[in-house]
């Protein structure tokens, strides 16, 4: 018991476990971006509001071809793959897309890092022009 008393204050888990809650949360959530940021290559950090603001922009935005509406959907050519007949579908709102032939599928941010290659810190400042 002593032993593993012992362990436990070198290692630093009593302070973690007396550090308060609202403390160890913004621990955990600076680590998460600091493991985000080195993993993606970007050193500037991106906020909540800025991916919601992607996310809620439409995808016919940033689609090179034409669209034709069939109800509420868009069925046009798939921008990853050569396509002969339309396959690919942009779902209502424009927030969500889907390639029946390649399988390619996500949202507005999804759709750009497909189509010009890049990490999704870049996608999110490309869509919202930063």
């Amino acid at each position: 018991n002593e032993l593993i008393k012992q362990n436990r204050e070198e290692s630093g888990f009593a302070a973690i476990c007396n550090e308060p809650r609202l403390e160890r949360i913004n621990r955990r959530v600076r680590d998460y971006k600091y493991r985000l940021n080195v993993s993606t290559g970007s050193t500037s950090d991106i906020g909540a509001s800025e991916i919601h603001q992607a996310k809620e922009k439409n995808i016919g935005e940033f689609f090179v071809g034409s669209l034709r509406k069939v109800g509420k959907d868009s069925l046009g050519l798939c921008p990853f793959h050569n396509d002969k007949h339309p396959s690919f579908a942009i779902y209502k709102e424009g927030r969500r897309f889907k390639c029946f032939s390649c399988g390619a599928s996500g949202d507005t941010p999804d759709f750009v890092m497909k189509l010009h290659n890049l990490k999704f810190p870049q996608a999110v400042k490309f869509i919202l022009k930063i």
